[in-house]
């Protein structure tokens, strides 16, 4: 409607009453624009192509009645309407107030002269009208924006009005507590609230709070343990364990104090959480362990190459040899110590490549099957899709074999031990088994057994290295630590479920590759190759390791000269030039380490083979294998395999 305008239509039959109408806005001084029809059909054409601010319409007209204008009982009317009629009647008056008149006015001679004011009072009232309509759209708009939220919520939220009855109990809190919505709303708090905390805690304290506490808060508005976020561990309608985080918060309104409860299932996220401390306490102790490796590996070649090359004198007695082969032996097992400390600080190099565990899992039971007691019964299950990985075969294999050793340890009275493999498609990482566990096709390889189970309190210390539960002298506490460190160097993951007295189950996860790949062959025995006099630098800083490492050497029949580390080396390359075939250099070393001993040389046009042997974690060798002619042999070395190594080396049967 303009403000300087009035657009009005008349629907009147009556022709002397349309004048004395017209005639009344012009006396008021009224500016506006009075459209007459005489008939409902007139009356219906206009209105399909204009909309007037006002309609005053006679309740009888030739071809029908003036009501029939109006929306119906069932609509709200989009314009005023006033009905006139001649004659009053209650009954008309009540059937138009239904159907959406704003007015009804009985034809007088006064009210048709009053009718500027009648029409004033009626488009104030139509304004509070719209505006009240206004209000309440956006009123119920809120309402729904408020029911969307707390309907799709997946926190749970509960409202109690100011008489203690629940008036929200959404779809999140019906799962955390079983009670369905229609069984608590517009019940007492108290039946259902208390009733809940009875189930799930076994008191009847809800967040620690007796009735008379929460009855006093709803009758006077003021409590101190509100706005207290609190974690509550308890069990769900289905039977599992989960963390529920839980806020009472106040609501005050124009009636009065209301209370909400705000529920959260922070299970997963608390889990996260722990994991997260877990793998920052196992990187600090991980780092700590990779750091002796260094020194401990060098320690132990010095005691296998003289012990091995002592074992090569013929003339040995027996009793000799045999102390000999035991020093060996145990030398061995401490070796796999520090190789168990590497794997589980994820700083062994590996030797990756595609791997099908079927062909794996086959050969490993045979050798299970050989060694382990008559009375567990081992089974390996898995179907007719690939299951082929990118890995080290050695490496898994010791993750395998951990694995099963603690679950023979599990059933000292025997038992089942079952290999389970599968594909498994991860969606995203909201639905994976395993918290952090990015989204693609994963291999899934399980190992349950039917043991004793994992007490609670071991759990969160499972794969720590150092940490067991055996007798002493029956275990080192590192089997499941390397595991979990071979694991994870693999891009992979490792979860647990147990339950005491009823076994448990192992499972890695580790990306399948994406095309099938050639599977896993053995490696045939090494054998002792010898030399032919050829000159070999040693360059070493520690002198035991490099008096060790000449020695065996020179048994190995090569000629040999020694450098203290790489500023040695390049100026003894300057001395003796060609008659140096090969060099063995130790990684890490003062003035100049081994990687830019090789760099100077190459730069220098020297491109002989390199044997680089180290007793320190090195997680990035590429820029060193990028080298042609170079070889990698960890601390302590066997003696077997590095006579191999520089037989080939120097006959041309190996090039990286």
């Amino acid at each position: 409607m303009s403000a300087d305008l009035l657009s009005i239509l008349l629907v009147e039959d009556d022709i002397s009453h349309a004048e004395l109408i017209k005639r009344s806005f012009e006396l008021k001084g009224k500016r506006f624009q009075l459209t007459v029809v005489h008939t409902l059909t007139t009356a219906r054409i206009y209105l399909e192509k204009k909309t007037p601010d006002l309609i005053l319409v006679d309740f009888m007209l030739p071809d029908g009645r003036g009501i029939d204008l109006l929306p119906g009982i069932d609509h709200e009317p989009d314009r005023p309407i006033i009905i006139m009629t001649s004659h009053g009647d209650e009954q008309v008056a009540v059937e138009a107030m239904k159907a959406g008149a704003l007015d009804y006015i009985v034809k007088s001679g006064s009210t048709l002269v009053e009718m500027p004011h009648l029409v004033e009072r009626a488009l104030r009232e139509w304004n509070y009208i719209i505006e009240r309509r206004q209000t309440e759209r956006a009123l119920h708009e809120s309402e729904e924006r408020f029911r969307s939220v707390i309907e799709q919520s997946t926190d749970g939220i509960v409202l109690v009005d100011e008489q203690g009855m629940v008036v929200e109990w959404n779809n999140a809190v019906e799962f955390i507590s079983g009670v369905k919505s229609d069984e608590a709303i517009g019940k007492p708090a108290w039946d259902t609230y208390f009733a809940i905390a009875t189930a799930v805690t076994g008191t009847e304290k809800f967040f620690d709070l007796s009735k008379k506490e929460i009855q006093s808060f709803l009758e006077t508005g003021k409590a101190e343990w509100l706005n207290q976020l609190q974690d509550r561990h308890i069990k769900m309608a289905n039977g599992s364990e989960h963390t529920i985080q839980q806020l009472l918060f106040p609501i005050t309104t124009s009636k009065g104090h209301m209370l909400g409860g705000f529920f959260r299932d922070v299970t997963q996220i608390k889990q996260t959480e722990q994991q997260l401390r877990q793998q920052d306490r196992l990187a600090a102790i991980g780092q700590l362990a990779a750091g002796i490796a260094h020194d401990f590996n060098n320690i132990m070649a010095v005691i296998v190459l003289y012990a091995q090359t002592s074992l090569l004198t013929e003339t040995l007695p027996i009793k000799v040899q045999e102390r000999l082969g035991t020093i060996v032996q145990q030398a061995q097992r401490a070796t796999d110590l520090i190789q168990q400390i590497l794997d589980f600080s994820r700083r062994t190099v590996l030797e990756r490549r595609p791997l099908s565990l079927i062909p794996l899992l086959k050969e490993q039971v045979k050798l299970l099957d050989r060694t382990m007691p008559e009375n567990i019964n081992i089974r390996l299950r898995y179907g007719e899709e690939d299951y082929s990985i990118n890995a080290d075969p050695t490496r898994i294999q010791q993750a395998i074999m951990n694995l099963m050793l603690n679950a023979r340890d599990s059933m000292p009275e025997g038992g089942n031990c079952e290999i389970n493999l599968q594909r498994l498609l991860v969606n995203s990482e909201a639905t994976a088994p395993v918290a952090n566990m990015h989204a693609g096709m994963w291999v899934q390889l399980s190992i349950a057994d039917t043991g004793i189970g994992i007490p609670d309190d071991v759990l969160p210390h499972l794969f720590e290295p150092f940490f067991t539960t055996k007798a002493p002298g029956k275990g080192t506490g590192l089997g499941l630590a390397q595991v979990y460190g071979i694991v994870r160097q693999h891009e992979g993951h490792v979860d647990v479920q147990t339950r005491l007295g009823q076994g448990t189950t192992f499972t890695i996860y580790i990306p399948a590759l994406k095309e099938p790949e050639p599977s896993f062959d053995t490696m045939s025995p090494i054998k002792i190759a010898r030399g032919n006099g050829e000159t070999l630098l040693v360059v070493e800083d520690n002198y035991a390791a490099r008096e060790a490492l000449l020695y065996s050497l020179e048994l190995l029949d090569y000629r040999t000269i020694a450098a203290q580390n790489g500023l040695d080396a390049l100026l003894m390359f300057e001395e003796l030039g060609d008659e140096i075939k090969l060099i063995i250099s130790d990684v890490v070393m003062p003035e100049m380490g081994g990687i830019t001993l090789i760099k100077e040389l190459r730069k220098k046009g020297v491109h002989i083979p390199v044997v680089m042997l180290t007793g320190h974690p090195m997680e990035d060798l590429s820029k060193v294998k990028i080298e042609e002619n170079v070889v990698w042999v960890h601390k302590p070395p066997q003696l077997t395999q590095l006579s191999l190594t520089l037989h080939n080396l120097l006959h041309g049967k190996q090039k990286k």
